[in-house]
Parts: structure tokens; sequence; C-alpha cells
């Protein structure tokens, strides 16, 4: 061939295959999105871009330079477009191929002509199993395979099915529940593992695809672990994951604290105070019935002292406690009599006891304290009813309205109160004491206009103070003006005598000023007195 008809065809061929590579790239997309790095199910499209690159880039179609013996990628020989060259480039695809496993079709792949196709596929069951392959071309020719069996050998499936996992029960004989799934059929013994250890195996009887069972007598309370091993005439044991249960055939002791029978609460806040003692829960449910009633129903308690809380009115109550633990082990104690006589408290606050003051008008404060409410307080004063008040805030201080003209001298007070079941309650008596008058001071000596010798300067003043209140108080001596004595601490009713030293000869006088811790002050009268020499004896 001339390089000038080269030429001319290598013109024509370079228009056709920019045609067919144009109509490459639209399907080229389209195709990749089929693909995977494991495998790939060749469309139509797929195979019209493969059938492309054949054409324009392997020697089937494709232009050889006789000088180099070298394709020209690109160019296209008319000459190669026979039957045979077409049979052998793209006769190398089988469309689809599926795999039919026991009748059911599995799987759908692509094979390559000529190649061996793996398909990996997990069985859940042994047993027989009948496989064939059936293929189709990209003209739609389909064949399939010889059907071929094989035996699969896997070891039974074993599902615990009863006790449930954490199961508790209150007997000591109890039934293992299991299943069994074996493809072959062929089981020979099954062995119920508790706690580890073999408790008893069985080799008749077990029935494929079908509950089986074990029964345990004699099981003691505690905490139990168990599962099943199944063997089969391969010696393939299959087993399930481990399940755990208790058995506790004891039922829960409760014992009633308080309130104890017939005993008399004296407030309207009750405790319910109980203990609960079981062998294996740490929570057990229980109904705390007060007159029949479920004050506390379906409730979670645990396994120790519990408290509960409730507000009872005055009058007379039943209660109970039933309870139930986790494997239903039942118990429930007698009826329980108890009464609630709760009256109300009364704390005095204000004045306190033994207060003494000056004030003719006081302001009393009291706090009542009642659960229920209460209803009415009065003021007693001098054991006197003074006022009653019936607006009352319970469990705060209150306040009667002030009381004036108190007389000076000792008094005594209380307040008394009421509930709502009509309960009385008296506050202890407090004291107190009105006191305006100051102390009263006698002088004793030196007598009044009398002589004192002198004996170098020095007398001994004497006097005696009395206070109707106070027993110890203070007092001033003061001589020509001076105080000579200050704050001196004297007891009334006892005389009290002070020497002052550095006095001058001749005439003095002296007087003292008492007054008690209210201040109530007085001054004695004062008294005078000569000091001189004593006459001289011939």
């Amino acid at each position: 061939m001339k390089r000038g008809q080269i030429t001319g065809y290598k013109q024509i061929y370079f228009i056709i295959a920019l045609f067919l590579i144009a109509f490459m790239f639209v399907y080229l997309h389209q195709s990749f999105k089929q693909y995977s790095q494991e495998s790939f199910e060749c469309t139509s499209e797929a195979y019209q871009e493969i059938m492309i690159a054949k054409i324009l880039y392997s020697d089937c179609f494709t232009y050889t330079d006789p000088s180099t013996e070298s394709i020209i990628p690109g160019s296209i020989d008319k000459t190669k477009f026979i039957q045979e060259n077409y049979n052998n480039c793209f006769n190398f695809l089988i469309k689809k191929t599926n795999l039919t496993i026991d009748g059911v079709v599995q799987n759908f792949t692509t094979a390559i002509n000529g190649s061996n196709t793996i398909v990996p596929f997990t069985f859940s069951l042994g047993g027989l199993k009948y496989w064939n392959v059936t293929c189709i071309d990209d003209s739609g020719n389909l064949n399939s395979s010889e059907t071929r069996n094989f035996t699969l050998y896997l070891p039974p499936t074993v599902n615990l099915t009863s006790p449930e996992n954490y199961y508790w029960a209150n007997s000591t004989s109890l039934v293992f529940y299991y299943n069994i799934s074996d493809g072959n059929d062929d089981m020979v013994n099954s062995s119920l593992i508790l706690n580890g250890i073999l408790n008893q195996s069985n080799s008749t009887l077990l029935i494929n695809n079908e509950i089986n069972n074990f029964t345990v007598f004699g099981l003691v309370d505690g905490f139990y672990n168990w599962t099943v091993n199944v063997s089969d005439s391969e010696s393939l044991v299959g087993t399930d994951n481990i399940q755990y249960l208790y058995i506790d055939t004891i039922k829960p002791t409760i014992i009633i604290n308080s309130p104890y029978q017939d005993e008399v609460i004296t407030t309207n806040n009750i405790t319910l105070n109980f203990t609960l003692i079981d062998n294996m829960a740490e929570n057990i449910t229980c109904n705390v019935s007060v007159d029949d009633f479920n004050e506390f129903e379906d409730d979670i308690f645990v396994n120790g002292t519990n408290l509960q809380y409730l507000l009872r009115n005055d009058g007379n109550y039943t209660w109970y406690i039933e309870c139930i633990d986790q494997a239903k082990n039942y118990n429930i104690t007698s009826l329980i009599n108890f009464s609630v006589i709760a009256p109300p408290i009364v704390n005095l606050t204000l004045p306190s006891d033994n207060w003494i003051a000056t004030n003719s008008t006081v302001t009393f404060r009291y706090i009542p304290y009642d659960a229920v409410g209460i209803t009415q307080c009065k003021l007693y004063l001098d054991e006197g009813l003074n006022q009653t008040d019936n607006t009352i805030n319970k469990n705060e201080e209150n306040s009667f309205t002030p009381v004036g003209g108190i007389s000076e001298g000792e008094h005594n007070w209380t307040v008394e109160c009421s509930d709502a079941d009509l309960n009385l309650a008296n506050a202890t008596f407090y004291h107190f004491t009105r006191d305006i008058s100051p102390p009263t001071i006698e002088l004793e000596l030196p007598l009044n206009d009398s002589g004192k010798y002198f004996d170098g300067g020095s007398v001994t003043f004497r006097w005696t103070a009395n206070d109707s209140v106070y027993n110890i108080f203070q007092c001033d001596l003061i001589v020509d003006g001076v105080v000579k004595k200050n704050d001196e601490w004297v007891t009334s009713g006892i005389s009290n005598p002070e020497s002052v030293a550095g006095l001058t000869l001749g005439w003095h006088n002296w007087n003292v000023t008492c007054w008690d811790a209210l201040n109530n002050s007085n001054n004695s009268l004062t008294y005078g007195f000569n000091f001189t020499y004593p006459k001289a004896s011939y």
C-alpha cells in the first residue's frame, strides 16, 4: 500500500475515531458508577465503551505500520473488520451470571470468559447443599450448569430460651429450655453447664429445630450462670453465650420499728420506721398502708432501715406493710394500731424568763408549734386571762396587743393555745419584774454631828443599802463633795465599811450614792462630824 493511500485512510478513519471517542466519553461517566474495586456488572453502555476502546487502542482493528510493526492508536484498518477478529476481541465477556443454592438465587455477578469466578457465601446451617450456575452472554444466549451437591458440616446452633438472662426464681427446681438447629440433624449429645460445671447430659430425644430442656432439682439459694453445649456426630460442639439467674426462696423479713403496737404519737408528723431484711435482693417492692389506704404504693425500698413520713390529725390509726422481692417472695405484717394525740407546743420568747425592766408597757411574744393548725391562743398575766387571739400563724412568732399599766414588782405570764383537734397546751410560766425603785441607804458611822478623834487622818465609814430586786449593786462614798470610793460593789442588807485616809483636822461632811442595774439611783442623807484631837486630862 502506498503512503498516499495510508494518509487517505488515516483521514477517513480519524473522522470515525473522533465520532467514536465522543460517543465513548458520553457513556464513560455513567459506566464508571457501575464499577467497584471488587466487582462490576457490565451494562449495555459499559459494553459499548469497552468495544470503542478495543477498536481504537488494541491490535484488533487499528492500523499496523509495516515499517515499525507497531499499531497506530486512533487509526482503523478496515481490512481487520472480519468475524474472526470480532469473536476474538469481543467474546471475552459473559453479560450476567447467577449462583443458585438449594433452588434459591443467591448472587448476581459478572464472569470473565475462560477465568475462574469465585463467589464467597456464608451458610448459617450445615447439611446437604445443591448448587448450580446460570450464565447469559451479551447476545442473550443462556446456559445453566449441572447441579452439584456437597455436605457442609457445621456445629449445631444453640439458643438459650428460658429462663431469661438475670431471671429471679423462687423454687429449688427449675427447667432450662434451649433451641437446637443443626443442618445435618446428627446431634448426639447435649449438656447443661451450671456454674461452669457439667450438671447433666442428654443423648436421647434431642429434637432438631425445636425447644429442648433440662430439669434441675435441689437448687440452693444463690447466683448462678448456665449454658448448654450440643455436640454432633462429627464431634462439632455448639453453645450459646452464658446467661445468669438467681435462686431466692426466702420471703423478705419486715420489722416494724415505729409506730409500734398501741404507741401514742405526740406529733402530727408521723415517721413510719421499718426494717427490711432479704437474703438476696438489694431492693424490695412494698406497699405501706394506713387505714387500708396505700400511702406508698409499689415503692422500692432498700434492704435495711427505711423511713417514710406523713401528716395525720389526732386520732386512732392502723398500719401495715406488704412486700415482694425480685423473686416474687411475698410477706405481710400484722395490723399495727397507734394513736396520735398531738397538742400544740407553745414557746414563750419575750419577755424572757426573769426579765427585769422599768417598763410599764410590755409586748408579749410567743411561737405556737402545730402541724395541723392553731385555732386560738390566750395570754394569762399573773394567772389571770388578759386577752385572746383567734388569728394565729402556726410555727412562727406571734404577739399580743401590748399590755400597759404594769405595776412595780414581780409578775408571771404564759400562753395557752388550742389546735384544730381541740387540744390545749400551756407554756411554762415565765417571770418578770418591773423595778422603778432605787436602793435605800442608811448611814451608820461616823454618826451625824459626832466627834471623831484624830488618829493619823484615817476614818472608817460604814453604811447599809437595801434593794428590793437586786442583791448586789454599786455605791459611791462621797466626803466633802469628793468621791473617795468609786463604784464599790455592795450586798443588799449587809453593812459595808470603807476606810478613807488623809483627812485633815476639822469639820467634814459625808454621804453615799447607790444605784441598781436599771440605774435606779438614790442619795443618802448627808452626815457631818468633827475630826479633832482628844481633850487632854489633868
